[in-house]
């Protein structure tokens, strides 16, 4: 058995990184927002994504809403969550 913080590299390019205990899942580094949301619907539903106004927040927020979800974004700065919502 792996030993924390180990990660293990598989045939398939999938990873998986033992903190705990090991948890098996089909994405890796190459996998895309889209393939993980693939078959999602989160139609009314209300999420909260903090860091939203840039990196990996904002990415994450524009995948939750282009698969239905009401997504807020609270952020420190009105400017950049204003920017963050028109791009």
């Amino acid at each position: 058995m792996p030993t924390a913080g180990h990660v293990i590299q598989f045939a398939s390019n999938r990873q998986e990184i033992c903190f705990s205990m090991c948890i098996a899942a089909p994405f890796g580094f190459s996998s895309t927002a889209a393939a993980v949301a693939q078959d999602i619907d989160l139609s009314d539903k209300r999420v909260i994504t903090t860091g939203a106004s840039s990196g990996i927040g904002i990415e994450t927020a524009r995948t939750l809403a282009q698969i239905g979800a009401e997504v807020t974004l609270p952020v420190r700065n009105a400017e950049a969550g204003d920017a963050a919502i028109r791009r």
